[in-house]
């Protein structure tokens, strides 16, 4: 609105000199605009000749103090839009601390709040033994059959719960079936020590343990792992106990050290973000679903979310830690006849399966549409592959 006035002025006074445009600059921006009406006029200045400059002599001095009074009243406004704007910014500021602290009060306090255990539990009739190890761990193990002896071995972030189909459906084929717990996980009292070194000393005190000869390992995720190292570092006395393994959906390092490993999940299980976020169900199951393929239900999630909050968060890091050698130069060295499962929508380890056909470590079977929780998804093609791999 003002610089359609500041144009009419420009008009009426066509003869003026760009001076007086010069003193309206100083007070406001917008009139540049005035100046090019100015430029105009004073080309049509030249042909208008001097009516029109006595005309605008005439009202000079109070058409100037017209345009200063303007001038000062833009600039005024401007000065109180800035000085808002710095009010606005301190208030959001303010805002944005206090909701920081609300949320960090909001999230001590779900994660210290006790944790729902598992609904899926080993069936009655299997029996629960405890293993005492080197330095004085009770690691708890449960075992039932008679035939041949197949120990399953569980990954990071949840327990021997994770086997809770498979379990049930390889004793039903006449197998011995052993699972524990991992330090940490589950029944198993809580140690610092959680390294692949010490895990696979307690697996192979186990295997002593149990009197388990020409046994088979099976191995989820970074029990798979943990499989891998035990054949690779202790060749000698695996070569007289083991009779073959099993890896599923497992990898040769951790997909914590592979750039492809989504960093949000890197963050939330290292940092213990897990242990805040997986308290609401519904944004758990949001953050669970990339683990499973297409076959997957919310008791399934459910249980996973219950899974992880059991573990604590100093073994989700030193977990993701445990696989940080890379095994790959070394899978050759491993003797036992190996089979990999894997599914093929597995958005964690499947990147890494390709190392073990590189390698010619074992027979890789990709099982479509499935995720990287197949102990769940798929327990009956697991129990399958592994009595044709027997």
């Amino acid at each position: 609105q003002q610089c359609t006035v500041c144009q009419q002025f420009a008009a009426r006074s066509a003869a003026q000199s760009a001076a007086q445009f010069d003193q309206c600059s100083r007070g406001a921006a917008h009139c540049s605009v005035m100046k090019r009406a100015g430029a105009g006029g004073r080309r049509g200045a030249a042909g208008a000749g001097g009516a029109a400059g006595a005309g605008g002599g005439a009202g000079k001095g109070s058409e100037v103090e017209e345009v200063r009074r303007w001038a000062l009243e833009i600039a005024a406004n401007v000065a109180r839009l800035v000085d808002m704007e710095e009010v606005m910014l301190e208030a959001v500021v303010e805002m944005m601390f206090w909701g920081f602290m609300v949320v960090v009060v909001i999230s001590i306090i779900l994660y210290l709040l006790p944790v729902d255990d598992n609904r899926w539990r080993m069936p009655r009739d299997v029996e629960l033994s405890y293993m005492t190890t080197r330095d004085l761990c009770k690691v708890p193990y449960w075992s039932k059959g008679n035939g041949q002896t197949i120990i399953l071995v569980h990954s990071v972030g949840c327990s021997s719960v994770i086997f809770f189909f498979l379990f049930r459906t390889l004793t039903a084929k006449g197998y011995r079936v052993i699972t524990y717990d991992l330090r940490g996980h589950g029944m198993c009292s809580h140690s610092s020590l959680f390294t692949a070194s010490i895990l696979c000393d307690d697996l192979l005190d186990l295997i002593e343990h149990v009197n388990a000869d020409q046994c088979f390992l099976l191995g989820y995720g970074l029990g798979g792992y943990l499989i891998q190292t035990l054949c690779i570092r202790h060749a000698q006395q695996v070569s007289k106990r083991v009779k073959g393994i099993v890896l599923v959906s497992s990898f040769p390092v951790s997909p914590a050290r592979v750039e492809s490993f989504p960093w949000l999940y890197k963050i939330f299980s290292s940092w213990g973000f897990l242990h805040v976020f997986f308290r609401f169900r519904t944004l758990a199951r949001v953050i669970a679903r990339p683990f499973f393929g297409q076959f997957v239900n919310k008791t399934m999630q459910e249980e996973l979310r219950r899974s992880f909050l059991s573990c604590p968060r100093h073994i989700w890091a030193r977990g993701l830690a445990a696989g940080d050698v890379d095994l790959t130069p070394d899978l050759k060295k491993i003797e036992a006849p190996c089979l990999v499962v894997c599914g093929s929508d597995d958005k964690f380890a499947f990147g890494l399966q390709c190392r073990y056909e590189n390698s010619n470590t074992g027979k890789v079977i990709r099982l479509e549409r499935m995720g990287h929780m197949l102990p769940w998804e798929a327990p009956d093609s697991l129990t399958q592959l592994v009595k044709e791999f027997i």
